[in-house]
């Protein structure tokens, strides 16, 4: 659903006539890092390992927390200093392993393999900008947005258990961020950009590096 939203923004913005209007939109790309304290996964880990039935004796998890991430844009100009925004944003993914003790049917055994997350965001924010001059200037934001993340685990052992289960949550919170703004020439802009997307697994969320490319209509 979130990547349907995110091509209407980008249908509706492409539909506008061409000219000085107040819309803009824009893609960027860049790096993330997942701020999960000590990259903790054992309690997602016990959680699929419960849903596909199995007990846990104790779970141990972990995930690197850097990623690739991308989104793009769609933006109103209500004047030379503030402006409105809504979004999606593709957080990416961060993959790692766990290790378990587990209990089926009487038989304790150990139980390990791989573990992933995905996260993506859709976004509304109010962005203020002030220029130092026509060609740079910096802006920062604030809003909200709608996070998702899906936690995956697979694995097997020597029994012949095997586990292949995503674990789902999803939530509200807010965001913020700022940056700086370079013109290129009167409808193209470029930015770079930090972003927090707070909140994500109730935890500090996901911190976001991009640069821009901006196309006012």
């Amino acid at each position: 659903m979130i990547r349907k939203i995110s091509l209407l923004i980008l249908t509706l913005s492409a539909g506008l006539a061409f000219g000085e209007t107040p819309w803009y939109m824009g893609v960027a790309g860049g790096a993330g890092e997942v701020e999960v304290v000590g990259h903790d996964r054992g309690p997602e880990a016990t959680k699929v390992l419960s849903k596909a039935g199995l007990g846990v004796n104790s779970a141990v998890s972990a995930e690197d927390d850097g990623t690739a991430v991308w989104k793009v844009f769609a933006g109103y100009r209500i004047n030379d200093y503030w402006a409105v925004e809504a979004g999606y944003q593709d957080l990416g993914n961060t993959s790692g392993g766990f290790s378990s003790s587990i209990s089926k049917n009487g038989t304790t055994s150990n139980l390990s393999g791989k573990v992933k997350s995905e996260y993506d965001a859709l976004s509304s924010s109010v962005v203020g900008q002030w220029k130092f001059n026509r060609w740079i200037g910096v802006y920062g934001r604030a809003g909200v947005h709608y996070w998702k993340h899906e936690f995956t685990a697979k694995g097997s052992n020597t029994l012949g258990m095997t586990i292949d289960e995503t674990e789902t949550d999803n939530g509200i919170d807010y965001l913020y961020g700022g940056g700086v703004v370079g013109q290129l020439s009167d409808n193209i802009s470029v930015r770079l950009e930090w972003e927090r997307f707070h909140g994500i697994e109730d935890e500090e969320g996901v911190d976001i590096k991009t640069l821009s490319t901006v196309y006012r209509f």
